[in-house]
């Protein structure tokens, strides 16, 4: 990603598209957004900042850090970003928010006692954790919803300039979930497994397909998906419950508005 002034309200790259089981151009989750001055990063999997550079990112520049919960696929890279920000030079670093789910304070303590050659007490880096919340970031309203997959596991919703994201990350369906993505204009959700597979604690493509068409999603972009789901045509799938525009995600895809 360059430097250059864009004129989209939006921009978005899938840094991470996968899940814990190593594919090419699927890595563990994480997702980039920039609006207007503000950089997010939306969990951080393994190896997330080492592919950070391939985007022309700077890990250093950005804002906030969103964690939506704490499987190893989604949050192993943290411990990486507070080392980066301990050996990098000061004056290349700025304030940034880490905002996740219960449970990332306690996460961050224990950090410190299994690395503790790592500083983990940086002033710069604030901590906030959310269930059922509202967040205000700037002109930016963030709103997060418990998604069922674990006790603690968060949706976000950025609203801002008439338009609104939401990224599940892993999730089960519910009626709640449903009224949290209404009309979003762009939802970047998970489908972990094929049509008509039994899960509890993920989405497979009926289920995902169902939730963005009783939301009515403007466009969906499908991540998280296991490798035996990438076999299957996973785009006719969820289009026999989804009138909209869909997109199965790969590393490297962005998403301009």
């Amino acid at each position: 990603m360059n430097q250059k002034k864009s004129t989209h309200k939006l921009e978005a790259i899938i840094v991470g598209g996968g899940t814990a089981i190593p594919m090419l151009d699927h890595s563990p989750p994480s997702l980039y957004l920039k609006f207007k001055n503000l950089s997010v990063l939306l969990d951080v999997g393994p190896g997330t900042f080492s592919k950070l550079p391939i985007y022309g990112i700077n890990p250093l520049l950005i804002n906030n850090i969103f964690v939506s919960h704490l499987h190893p696929d989604h949050v192993l890279d943290l411990v990486i970003y507070y080392m980066i920000r301990e050996n990098a030079a000061k004056k290349k670093s700025s304030p940034v928010n880490i905002i996740g789910c219960k449970g990332i304070k306690n996460f961050i303590l224990q950090l410190n006692k299994i690395f503790p050659d790592i500083s983990f007490s940086n002033p710069a880096i604030r901590t906030h954790e959310m269930a059922n919340d509202e967040y205000i970031l700037g002109d930016i309203r963030v709103r997060t919803i418990l998604t069922g997959h674990t006790p603690h596991s968060i949706a976000f919703r950025f609203d801002f300039n008439n338009m609104s994201f939401v990224y599940t990350s892993d999730c089960i369906y519910s009626q709640q979930l449903v009224e949290f993505c209404a009309r979003a204009d762009i939802l970047v959700g998970e489908c972990s497994f094929p049509d008509s597979y039994p899960t509890s604690d993920h989405m497979n493509a009926q289920k995902i397909g169902s939730l963005a068409e009783n939301a009515q999603v403007q466009e969906m972009f499908i991540t998280h998906c296991y490798p035996q789901t990438l076999k299957k045509d996973l785009k006719k799938q969820i289009g026999k419950y989804f009138s909209g525009s869909i997109h199965i995600t790969q590393d490297g895809d962005r998403i301009n508005r």
